[in-house]
């Protein structure tokens, strides 16, 4: 034998030791010490033997078998991540080809699993290539030497983990922002003003119903959307005849102070509210005998209570009708009478009598 057909030998012998070192530390139960494939893994992740022994059970029972010609250069990174962790596989063929891929995932356990998957994939689809390869060699009866595998590049170095951001400061609560004044104003009931005007009937002041109109102010506390305390003051005038013995016309004038203390809401726009009033005027009689004669006149002062229950209805925002019904009890009862011939009694006040009247109501604001 030659002297170079001796080197000749001597490399391909070292090449194929290098290469079944390489097969059996990757794939076959021996320690596996692979010298071209790289590994590394967080403390928490899959060890290398771990990791190897999940690539042996992905393989093809006719890859983890038998000697291999080549040995594929690989280089696996297993580290943690913003999101969990990433899992970088990159593998360098024999032809030269260099493949890699990326895996993300909630856990460690989950990427190299992954990795070991595409890792078997890759080695099985690397051991089907060169099956054909390898058949035709030993047609011809020759095999090319095959060439010494470039050393696999050093893995860059990790990056430092950034820092973590600190943590944004809590925001303080909107009622720490707003002072303690403002807060007992914003609790506080809603107060709103209003004017309005009603046009009625009212009975007790003649035998007949006697037509009553007038004005009023108010002023209401709300809260919730219903009403709470509700006070009116205005005043009111009502007129009538009465034709017995002769005419007698009757005029009556007061002021009215009311007070409502709670407004029910029971439909979105219709509110309910009992209240308590009371009168204080005026009642003049003038009356000419039906004989003829100068006729009297009276006029004495007029004090009555009232319990009513009044309904408003909202129209518009502001703007509401009223309906109101009382119970009048006068405080000061009289008897008109005329001059005459036995002194005729005209009317006397009741001890009871009633009232009721529409109103149109303007809240401000």
């Amino acid at each position: 034998m030659s002297g170079s057909n001796v080197v000749w030998a001597e490399a391909w012998g070292k090449t194929l030791l290098g290469g079944a070192v390489i097969t059996v530390t990757a794939f076959g139960h021996a320690e596996p010490e692979a010298p071209h494939f790289v590994y590394e893994a967080e403390a928490t992740c899959p060890d290398r033997v771990t990791f190897l022994g999940l690539v042996r059970e992905k393989l093809a029972p006719s890859q983890t078998e038998g000697p291999r010609t080549t040995s594929p250069q690989g280089q696996v990174s297993l580290r943690a991540s913003a999101s969990g962790f990433t899992g970088h596989l990159e593998l360098r063929l024999a032809d030269g080809t260099v493949s890699a891929r990326e895996v993300q995932g909630t856990t460690c356990a989950e990427v190299g699993n992954a990795l070991a998957f595409v890792l078997s994939l890759s080695l099985s689809a690397n051991a089907e290539a060169e099956a054909p390869a390898e058949a035709a060699q030993q047609a011809v009866g020759t095999a090319a030497p095959p060439q010494p595998l470039a050393p696999p590049e050093p893995p860059a170095p990790p990056k430092p983990p950034a820092p973590p951001k600190p943590p944004a400061p809590p925001k303080p609560p909107v009622s720490a922002l707003v002072p303690a004044q403002r807060r007992a104003g914003a609790a506080s009931p809603n107060w709103t003003f209003g004017a309005g005007a009603l046009l009625g009937a009212r009975t007790g002041l003649s035998p007949r119903a006697a037509l009553e109109e007038g004005a009023f102010v108010e002023i209401r506390r709300s809260r919730s959307g219903s009403s709470g305390l509700i006070v009116r003051g205005g005043f009111e005038n009502a007129a009538t005849q009465v034709t017995a013995y002769g005419l007698t016309e009757i005029n009556w004038r007061a002021g009215r102070l009311e007070a409502c203390p709670v407004g029910l809401r029971v439909r979105p726009r219709l509110e309910l509210a009992p209240c308590l009033g009371l009168h204080a005027g005026q009642i003049r009689a003038a009356g000419t005998p039906a004989g003829g004669g100068a006729g009297r006149r009276q006029s004495n002062l007029w004090l009555d209570g009232s319990a009513g229950l009044r309904l408003e209805f909202s129209l518009l925002p502001g703007l509401s009708v009223d309906a109101q019904g009382e119970l009048l009890l006068p405080f000061t009862r009289y008897r008109f009478a005329l001059d005459g011939p036995g002194d005729p009694t005209v009317y006397q006040i009741p001890p009871l009598s009633f009232a009721g009247f529409i109103g149109l109501r303007a809240r401000f604001p």
